[in-house]
């Protein structure tokens, strides 16, 4: 899945894919309906906060120019409890934690 569309929306920003987009509203989606069937059927209420919630997708290194990789960048920290990590940040992570482990 792209992370930008690669159009020009205004001024040097990059549009947003619509994918990345759409994967939000979904993971924000799936939270809302966890936390009504945690009251409606186990009678929680006041035992849960506004959890944090993770895309992963795309690659970064697919962002080839600056202009994309500000638009994203802008994009994912304007995101409220959502965070979008692409795959190759995902492999980097993995790799300095067993970097760790096996020391």
């Amino acid at each position: 899945c792209g992370l930008v569309t690669g159009k020009d929306y205004r001024n040097g920003i990059k549009e947003i894919s619509q994918e990345i987009c759409n994967a939000v509203i979904q993971v924000k989606h799936e939270k809302d309906l966890f936390y009504k069937n945690m009251v409606n059927q186990h009678g929680f209420k006041d035992s849960f906060f506004d959890c944090k919630c993770y895309v992963i997708a795309g690659l970064s290194s697919s962002l080839t120019d600056n202009e994309s990789v500000a638009s994203f960048e802008l994009y994912k920290t304007s995101l409220h409890n959502v965070t979008i990590i692409t795959y190759d940040e995902v492999l980097e992570t993995i790799k300095r934690l067993s970097s760790i482990l096996v020391e």
